[in-house]
């Protein structure tokens, strides 16, 4: 499949914008990234799975990282959604970073998602914009808390912190290694997924894993979505969808099969 790619800023905010043609689709998916990685220039491997969709694709760097401006922490994560899913449906104006070429871009169906890392942030959306009623979550580890305790490969946070430190990345993630981010981690803060279950009552949540990831167990969305079930029964097969993929890594094995599956459910055409 062509495609187009350009790296723009909206604001503060710094990705890459994946587009079939210049004429702008009536859907985009706005995609949070796992971590620790270098930030999107092009190379995301579920695009043309989005854009087979008839929708554009953002994966942006979170304020604080990467290309973007700002402060690294959990409630930014958040925020780096919120303020991309009102521009693109309010409309605003998109800069390419290089050749400062300006787009201007408005949809009328913004879809939040997120792998590994980006999962995290989302099942807190609809509390702060009650315009949000769907999320992808692709791999993610919703209680951080319980995280390593299956035994290896299963990492713990400590190896994600070690990495952070000893690689590099905490020069890309501008304050992972803060006492803010230790507390995120152990659920003491009001945005810790495992805190936020009620905030998606009125959400269509859809929950994918593969179940050959060695880096998060799969049996984490499975707890996540029991959680969610236990709370809310009527959600569950209905607005509350779990996929394992027999097959699945902590990669695109799991990632395209889960966009298409996801986009599908959530009935864009």
């Amino acid at each position: 499949m062509k495609f187009e790619t350009y790296t723009l800023r909206i604001g503060g905010i710094t990705g890459t914008f994946y587009t079939k043609c210049t004429r702008r689709k009536r859907n985009i998916v706005i995609c949070g990234k796992g971590a620790p990685t270098v930030p999107d220039n092009g190379g995301m491997l579920f695009a043309p799975a989005v854009l087979a969709r008839n929708c554009d694709l953002f994966v942006f760097d979170y304020i604080g990282n990467g290309r973007s401006e700002g402060a690294f922490t959990p409630m930014n994560c958040v925020r780096s959604f919120l303020v991309l899913f009102d521009a693109f449906t309010k409309g605003c104006t998109g800069t390419e970073y290089y050749s400062m070429k300006r787009f201007r871009l408005k949809y009328k169906r913004v879809i939040p998602a997120g792998h590994s890392f980006g999962g995290r942030f989302l099942p807190q959306l609809h509390r702060f914009d009650k315009r949000i009623k769907e999320i992808g979550i692709f791999s993610s580890a919703m209680d951080t808390a319980k995280y390593g305790n299956l035994g290896k490969p299963e990492e713990k946070v400590t190896d994600f912190n070690r990495v952070m430190k000893n690689a590099g990345y905490a020069h890309l993630y501008r304050g992972i290694l803060s006492k803010e981010w230790k507390r995120h981690w152990a659920n003491k803060d009001s945005i810790a997924p495992a805190n936020c279950i009620k905030d998606v009552k009125d959400v269509k949540v859809f929950i994918a894993h593969g179940k050959k990831d060695l880096s998060i167990n799969y049996v984490r969305s499975k707890e996540y979505y029991d959680k969610i079930a236990a709370v809310f029964p009527e959600k569950a097969g209905r607005t509350l969808v779990l996929k394992v993929y027999r097959y699945g890594d902590h990669g695109p094995k799991t990632t395209i099969p889960a966009v298409k599956d996801f986009l599908k459910w959530i009935k864009v055409k």
